[in-house]
């Protein structure tokens, strides 16, 4: 998971998801704005309506390679994922900046968790396990891609000597205890270091952004021209899981890579504009 772009929507789509909300916002008691929302966000969010055709082409610009989802960066962002669950946070059914796209195997094991911490003690409150009960007011204890960096609250592990940890997750020392909580919770709530498949999917990524790279800097020391290099360099920025990408860079910054990968940090020695990338 990396901060995603801001990608902009035009107002003309915003009056509409705000017309939407305020059919809900006018119901009288939680339960009711509740089931609205539920009942009629499927109505709006549907293959031919304009707005939402609209709303899925800019969530398609905020995510990496062919569409993937923004959460594990492997499969197709199919599904208009709330990142507050609409039954839980009627008033943000039909916000824009609650929208996300996401794939089906991420989506449907979030479904309606998620998390705050209370505002009125600071506790830690599962919203899940309270059913049909409006959440208390507090802040979000997901993070949220749209608005953070999740590379503040952990590091993808790019090799310590152990092949099954390489490319997962790890919480950075250090944290504060809300902190902490919050990258454990998000790495649990969307299964980011659970399932092997995805360690595998990093693993190779890391491999073809390495031989990307290294074809980068042996074009670039030839006569191609700079167009055949611009076209290398738009293939690694859309290929998908950008957050091995962003951590190869992170690592190299920090000078972490001559101890993992002597070769990988001399291309980027080679190439320093590809921090940049």
């Amino acid at each position: 998971m990396i901060k995603l772009p801001n990608v902009t929507i035009s107002q003309s789509v915003l009056d509409k998801l705000k017309g939407y909300q305020d059919e809900i916002d006018q119901k009288a008691t939680f339960a009711e704005k509740s089931a609205r929302a539920k009942s009629s966000f499927p109505t709006k969010n549907k293959k031919g309506a304009k707005t939402f055709d609209t709303v899925k082409e800019s969530l398609t610009e905020m995510c990496s390679g062919a569409r993937r989802c923004v959460y594990c960066e492997d499969s197709v962002g199919d599904q208009v994922e709330h990142i507050r669950p609409k039954d839980f946070f009627p008033e943000a059914c039909f916000v824009w900046e609650n929208y996300v796209y996401a794939c089906g195997n991420c989506n449907a094991p979030k479904n309606n968790k998620f998390a705050l911490f209370r505002d009125d003690n600071g506790g830690f409150y599962e919203v899940n396990l309270h059913p049909g009960v409006a959440p208390p007011k507090g802040q979000d204890a997901m993070i949220n891609p749209r608005r953070e960096d999740p590379t503040d609250y952990f590091i993808l592990n790019l090799g310590n000597g152990i092949p099954k940890e390489r490319c997962r997750f790890v919480v950075i020392p250090g944290l504060s205890q809300p902190a902490k909580k919050k990258a454990e919770f998000t790495l649990t709530l969307l299964n980011l270091n659970a399932r092997e498949f995805l360690r595998q999917a990093r693993e190779e990524a890391y491999e073809d952004y390495k031989a990307r790279l290294e074809k980068y800097n042996n074009e670039k020391k030839g006569a191609n021209r700079q167009s055949n290099l611009n076209n290398m360099v738009d293939g690694i920025k859309r290929k998908q899981h950008p957050t091995v990408w962003k951590e190869m860079q992170r690592y190299y910054r920090e000078n972490w890579l001559t101890a993992i990968d002597e070769e990988l940090h001399q291309l980027f020695a080679e190439s320093p504009e590809a921090l940049a990338w």
